[in-house]
């Protein structure tokens, strides 16, 4: 009778636990059935029974019924249209951590999940956004400050910074955008309520430990009562030093637990990077601006924003191939950490101009070939990063000496003694005429006599039926290389790195069929001779900026 009388009409049914021992969730499944009923009517009664059904013939109940799951469908529908038009914004405050912390549920500050939710519109501007919350809360906007969260590897939430005037002036999207890296529909908050006066510590005790986390009480205007959360001491003095507002620092800690607060930092000169210039003890919870301005302080420097810091590798003992950028960092204790090492090295820079209006330019190294000097002059050139290769050009003009006052200028990226890329192109080029890539090299007798590239590499006009031996008298003369040194030079066509030597008589051109070939498949004519260059110093590549490769200037 269940069967008959009940399933055919469908629904969920649930299924009995398994293992009733354990909190599983129930096991639920929808049922889909059908019941069939044959109805014979009286032709006598046809015209009464199969006739037009208009909305009185409907029972009220039912109408109401079917006109509410109309309107649910429709909203439905309309959400689903408008969804990408809106964001989720779970603000959590002092009270959803006083209900978290503590419970034996999860280990975390708060439940997301539980936390006040705000279906907001992605355009409407952070800061009517904070007038809502005003409204659920009862707190005034200009007592409100909003924390980012930062998601951390065992999956719990801290408070990390607070929001930037900046960011406020923001669309809720915008903001989205920035800081939710996940590209989750949600963004998370945290709302610190600054309530001046209001904030009431107990006296701290008299007798203290050096470097430890003790508590104190915090006036909660949702309780209406006074709560504990912490003083931060500092060291040997037994004074606060400041309010601890990162709650994440404090998460875990008793109340008489000792917590390392401080470091001694080695300062290295970049230039030096083996050697320590001094040390400094820092707490770890310094921010960017108070660590250049201790390092500014102790150089005897003005202006700390001319410091520039760049973090230790642990694992190669060498400066990190990036600086620091300014204000890149919330801690000291972000600009120690390397992976999973932590470090007590940082290296630092005193620049010319302040660090902010140093990022805003492209500082390039870029060495100078006169036509008729053997001297290679570098020169290093900083133009707003937007700013073109005929920028780099003019402003390189003004600094060297031309052979005439028309001489043009080729721009040229190197990399290992090799053209890498051509940002000019050659002019007033014939037809048939070849712009060929020459390089030196030698071979390597440790290396199973290998190819190997040093020197500056040039390019080379080949006309149509050029001989070796009518190029070589134009590479001499651009050389300007002795005739007792330049006969000594064997001239080779490379491809795929293998030497094919030519001699007098070949034509040039005829070697080089394909054009634009870089990389492992290049062609290049090859300049085989000893490398009698005077050695550079190489002091200027031991340090980070071993990747700004030169940029050559061929006038």
């Amino acid at each position: 009778m269940k069967r008959a009388l009940e399933e055919q009409y469908g629904g969920e049914e649930e299924l009995p636990q398994a293992n009733p021992g354990f909190n599983n969730s129930p096991f639920k499944f929808t049922k889909y059935s059908n019941a069939y009923m044959l109805v014979y009517i009286c032709e006598s009664d046809k015209e009464k029974i199969i006739c037009n059904v208009d909305e009185k013939d409907i029972a009220e109940h039912l109408r109401i019924r079917l006109k509410k799951e109309q309107e649910e469908k429709e909203q439905k529908r309309k959400e689903k249209a408008e969804a990408h038009l809106y964001t989720i914004i779970k603000v959590a405050c002092s009270e959803d951590l006083f209900e978290q912390i503590g419970k034996d549920i999860y280990f975390d500050l708060v439940d997301h999940a539980k936390v006040r939710s705000f279906h907001i519109q992605k355009q409407m501007p952070f800061n009517l956004f904070k007038e809502e919350v005003a409204k659920e809360f009862g707190i005034p906007v200009q007592f409100q400050r909003f924390w980012l969260w930062a998601k951390r590897q065992n999956h719990t939430y801290r408070p990390n910074r607070p929001l930037t005037p900046q960011e406020e002036a923001q669309s809720v999207g915008q903001l989205r955008e920035v800081s939710n890296k996940a590209n989750n529909a949600e963004l998370k908050l945290f709302l610190e309520v600054e309530i001046g006066q209001d904030l009431r510590p107990i006296p701290p005790p008299e007798k203290t430990k050096d470097d430890i986390l003790l508590f104190f009480k915090l006036y909660d205007p949702f309780k209406e009562e006074l709560r504990c959360v912490g003083w931060l001491f500092v060291k040997g003095s037994g004074k606060p030093l400041e309010i601890l507002t990162r709650l994440n620092e404090i998460a875990g800690f008793s109340s008489d637990q000792e917590i390392e607060l401080y470091e001694v930092v080695r300062f290295r000169y970049l230039e030096k990077p083996k050697e320590d210039e001094f040390c400094l003890e820092l707490l770890k919870l310094h921010n960017y601006d108070d660590v250049v301005e201790r390092v500014a302080r102790h150089l005897g420097l003005d202006d700390p924003s001319k410091i520039r810091l760049t973090s230790h590798n642990c694992y190669s003992q060498q400066p990190k191939p990036q600086p620091i950028k300014y204000r890149g960092v919330d801690h000291l204790s972000d600009m120690l950490v390397h992976y999973n090492q932590i470090s007590d090295i940082l290296y630092y820079e005193v620049l010319d101009i302040p660090l902010p209006e140093l990022q805003g330019l492209k500082t390039l190294k870029v060495a100078f070939h006169h036509a008729a000097k053997d001297e290679v002059v570098i020169h290093t050139i900083r133009l707003p990063k937007q700013s073109t290769v005929g920028d780099v050009i003019n402003d390189l003009k003004a600094k060297v000496e031309l052979s005439h006052p028309s001489a043009e200028l080729r721009l040229l990226e190197v990399f290992y003694h090799k053209i890498y890329k051509i940002l000019d192109e050659e002019k007033n080029l014939a037809p048939n005429d070849r712009l060929i890539h020459v390089y030196h090299f030698m071979k390597d007798p440790a290396q199973n006599q290998q190819v190997q590239n040093f020197g500056e590499p040039f390019f080379l006009v080949i006309h149509e039926g050029d001989t070796v031996a009518e190029a070589k008298v134009r590479i001499q003369k651009k050389l300007q290389v002795p005739d007792e040194e330049f006969a000594k030079w064997k001239f080779t066509f490379l491809s795929l790195g293998r030497p094919e030597y030519l001699q007098d008589s070949d034509i040039v051109s005829s070697r080089f069929q394909r054009r634009d070939i870089y990389g492992a498949w290049e062609q290049y004519l090859g300049l085989e001779h000893s490398d009698n260059a005077p050695k550079r110093s190489n002091a200027a590549n031991q340090n980070r900026h071993t990747f700004e490769k030169p940029v050559k200037i061929y006038n």
